[in-house]
């Protein structure tokens, strides 16, 4: 209830009359609910405003009158604001995204943009700071701020200041210090200079043996040898920032599934490069695909020898493996009703029943024996 600064994670753009409705065509149980709509039009220094409880006639004779201009679309990777009678989820619409993040397109002055990524991002490896400057930004960055809702409260970032002096200069403000931008945040960036700026790059993916491994505890693990770990959601999804992780990459999902504890294994081999967005599911399929790479035939023996298995990890095999899987796997992956292009690895999916990777993973039943 009340102000939401949000952003379109989506990889499509946003139509306010689609997602909030209008009074010609209002939708139930969210028109009502949402009262007005923003975004910021830096290059035009105005607001775009956008209210479901007008008709496109009404709307336009209104924001004329305020000097605004009408928001008739939310641009993937900008920020909005949502004012809100009541609670209520609202779901973006869909897509794949794209291989590549857009990166932040900010003018001099102020910018309302969003974390179009996956994962979280951290303001200092975006941004920089003081102790950690980044050559060509942090000096161009005077300050960043999400709005937290649930707090009603500020969070500040300013890359000039050390971590000590930006927590004391936030506390004397009662704001609440900026650590990190989760995906689907907008926020601000005050910017010295015109500037490009390509998001960290990330890394998600479902983890599904059919049915999606919701919980599932996923590691993984960097070319260093270093380990990232979270937790998927209901839905078998999961994310992480590639934020001084290098590949090759190898992935492990583990949840329990009724009496089976369920463990898989997945790789990527591709590079992280700025911006980049790069997709690792885990399933019976990317699991024996891992087992034809490991030189013991086995895909878990990869994990507890990453340090010499890594070498194993290269996109001609990887690609390789994937390609012969892909093709043995041919005639169900077309009455599935997948693209030939389709990579058992990296091509996104959801584990709802419906996505056509995930009819194959119901169809087919996969046994490795290293």
């Amino acid at each position: 209830t009340g102000w939401n600064l949000v952003g379109n994670n989506s990889p499509v753009a946003i139509e306010p009359v689609a997602l909030f409705g209008n009074a010609s065509a209002p939708i139930t149980g969210i028109s009502d609910q949402i009262q007005t709509v923003w975004t910021w039009n830096a290059s035009g220094l105005g607001w775009m405003f956008f209210a479901p409880s007008l008709s496109p006639t009404d709307l336009a004779a209104y924001t004329t009158s305020k000097s605004y201009g009408v928001l008739s679309t939310i641009a993937s990777g900008d920020g909005y604001w949502v004012n809100a009678k009541a609670p209520l989820t609202l779901a973006l619409p869909g897509g794949s995204p794209p291989a590549t993040a857009p990166a932040l397109a900010l003018i001099r002055g102020w910018n309302l943009v969003a974390n179009n990524t996956p994962a979280a991002i951290d303001p200092i490896a975006l941004f920089g700071n003081a102790a950690t400057p980044l050559n060509g930004i942090t000096s161009q960055i005077v300050t960043v701020w999400t709005w937290d809702a649930a707090h009603t409260l500020w969070r500040f970032y300013a890359p000039s200041l050390a971590p000590a002096d930006l927590a004391i200069y936030a506390a004397s403000k009662n704001y609440a210090v900026l650590t990190t931008i989760l995906p689907d945040d907008g926020f601000w960036v005050n910017a010295a200079a015109a500037m490009s700026l390509a998001l960290p790059p990330a890394l998600s993916g479902v983890a599904a043996a059919g049915a999606p491994m919701a919980g599932a505890k996923v590691t993984l693990t960097c070319a260093d040898g270093s380990t990232r770990n979270t937790t998927a959601d209901a839905g078998g999804a999961y994310s992480f920032g590639l934020t001084n992780c290098a590949g090759p990459y190898a992935l492990n999902a583990a949840a329990q599934i009724g009496e089976t504890e369920i463990s898989l294994v997945s790789l990527q081999a591709d590079p992280a490069t700025p911006g980049s967005n790069l997709t690792v599911n885990a399933t019976p399929i990317t699991h024996a695909l891992a087992g034809s790479v490991s030189s013991t035939g086995n895909p878990h023996y990869l994990l507890a020898n990453y340090s010499t298995e890594k070498t194993n990890i290269t996109q001609t095999k990887v690609n390789a493996s994937e390609q012969a899987f892909r093709t043995a796997l041919g005639d169900v992956l077309s009455s599935a009703g997948a693209n030939s292009t389709d990579n058992l690895i990296s091509t996104p999916f959801k584990a709802d029943g419906a996505a056509s990777m995930d009819k194959v993973l119901d169809m087919v039943q996969v046994a490795v024996q290293p």
